[in-house]
């Protein structure tokens, strides 16, 4: 695949800008919403760049735990299972962030299983709508292997969701990640139609007034995102 195409997988682009603009793609809302969460993703947003460095960093980990685990000759090696969804999941998530393209015949041989496994997983995934294929423009042999915003949304917020209650159950307080979460979702409740925004968030509040009652108050940004009815009391 060329530079210029390659670039083009996923377009970065500005919410800020966006709305500005019009940004009729993230103010809909009704029936035509939840068709637009079943797209494959094509842009990366500008303004979530500086938490996905975090996200990206922890794949990466546990893309390459896996891979080690799985090429184990001593005893702790009888004791693995492949994953291979997982494995891809995170293998998706990592290329999407880098902007590089998942080719379908040749991530298979990271998953550690038949290829006819893998083409039953990556079937399933695109029935669910978490995976869009899509030929090369450039190789008509070659299948693309990308998320849709369903998958991202759901996948980075178990990672949000992930990094606030390890924060939390290290004992540290206020958190430079957290805060990038919470000014993003600010971002995306500003621009966005509500119905949109209610799609997408991290919803941060929620999960730590059910979770962690009490952290809330190492976070006054917080209120940047609280509805009315998940305002904390002192």
């Amino acid at each position: 695949m060329s530079e210029k195409k390659q670039t083009e997988l996923y377009k970065r682009i500005s919410i800020t800008e966006n709305a500005l603009e019009g940004g009729v793609k993230y103010r809909q809302s009704g029936p035509d919403a939840p068709h637009v969460m079943q797209k494959r993703m094509s842009f990366l947003y500008k303004e979530a760049e500086s938490y996905r460095v975090d996200f990206l960093a922890h794949c990466d980990t546990r893309i390459q735990s896996m891979h080690t685990m799985a090429k184990r000759d001593d005893v702790l090696g009888a004791f693995w299972e492949p994953t291979p969804s997982r494995m891809l999941m995170h293998i998706l998530y990592s290329d999407m962030v880098q902007n590089r393209a998942t080719k379908q015949n040749t991530v298979t041989n990271s998953l550690y299983v038949s290829d006819k496994t893998a083409g039953g997983i990556i079937n399933h995934l695109v029935e669910r709508g978490a995976v869009v294929k899509r030929r090369c423009p450039d190789d008509r042999r070659t299948t693309f292997l990308i998320p849709t915003i369903d998958m991202l949304i759901h996948f980075e917020r178990q990672m949000a969701h992930f990094f606030i209650r390890s924060n939390y159950f290290r004992g540290h307080g206020s958190s430079t990640m957290i805060i990038k979460l919470i000014q993003f979702d600010a971002c995306r409740k500003k621009h966005f139609s509500k119905y949109m925004y209610n799609l997408t968030k991290f919803e941060i509040p929620g999960f730590i007034r059910r979770k962690m009652p009490g952290y809330e108050k190492q976070f006054p940004q917080l209120q940047l995102i609280s509805e009315p009815s998940e305002l904390f009391v002192a």
